[in-house]
């Protein structure tokens, strides 16, 4: 089962790596400055302390804001987990010994508003509605279960969550529109890697039709479903056809561009 899936996710975590570094970087380089700030100051006679000053705080600046952000992203997804987290879990259920990936934490899930979901950024958790289990064969079960373990074994969960934190950090630089087509895309790459662990399509196809009430639109509420749906119907009747996966090269230039700055910047002072 290989393909397209380990290159998307090494995408995306090189992406994460880029921005997180960038993140430190800002951080790294205001506090360089500020030990040459006051290394000048202790010189008997200062020199050039007014632009390494100006600079300094234009750097310090960029680091506030980008702390700012982080606080502020990072608070909202806490909360926002938290309160998804306490709907959630008075509604799980225990799950027998699942064939498919057990390293995750399998639950059943005892509501409609979900067929099937993965999250955690320890450890991957996976729950099935139980109602919607319950209305399928063997073989569509082991095909949602391929599905959802997909997503498990490639920490997508994580990587949306760190995806989402980047965005708030460097709004307009790309990154939601990377985690916009991770999850389409991803979508996707499940479906096929459960297609190619049954070696039929059939499973798969009819538990998404079990899914879909009668007048087609589907009762899941995710981040991205509806695009994510069309691009599933569209792969599974076309599977020759898959879905283009994301494009990280605005977001690398612009983290890289303003990552070599910073950093040139520093080293200069330092070496000053």
């Amino acid at each position: 089962m290989s393909g397209p899936s380990p290159t998307l996710h090494r995408k995306a975590w090189a992406l994460i790596a880029l921005g997180s570094g960038l993140f430190l970087t800002l951080t790294g380089t205001a506090a360089i400055l500020w030990h040459h700030v006051l290394w000048l100051t202790m010189m008997p006679h200062p020199h050039s302390l007014i632009p390494v000053l100006g600079v300094t705080l234009v750097a310090t600046g960029m680091a506030v804001v980008a702390w700012g952000r982080a606080v502020k992203a990072g608070y909202r997804l806490i909360t926002s987990h938290r309160q998804w987290s306490h709907r959630i879990r008075s509604r799980l259920m225990p799950f027998p010994t699942p064939p498919v990936w057990p390293s995750a934490r399998w639950h059943f899930y005892a509501g409609d508003d979900f067929s099937g979901f993965t999250w955690g950024v320890i450890r991957p958790h996976i729950a099935v509605s139980r109602s919607f289990w319950d209305r399928l064969t063997e073989s569509e079960r082991l095909a949602v279960m391929w599905h959802e373990a997909h997503h498990a074994r490639y920490r997508v969960p994580l990587e949306k969550v760190l995806l989402a934190l980047l965005d708030a950090l460097y709004p307009g630089w790309g990154y939601g529109q990377v985690l916009r087509r991770l999850v389409v895309t991803e979508e996707i790459l499940a479906d096929r890697w459960a297609i190619e662990a049954l070696g039929d399509d059939t499973p798969l196809i009819s538990a998404l039709l079990k899914w879909l009430p009668s007048d087609g639109h589907a009762l899941d509420t995710s981040v991205g479903w509806e695009d994510a749906l069309s691009a599933r119907i569209r792969f599974l009747e076309h599977p020759t056809l898959l879905e283009e996966p994301p494009s990280i090269v605005s977001p690398v230039l612009a983290t890289t561009a303003l990552e070599v700055a910073m950093l040139a910047q520093g080293i200069i002072f330092w070496c000053h």
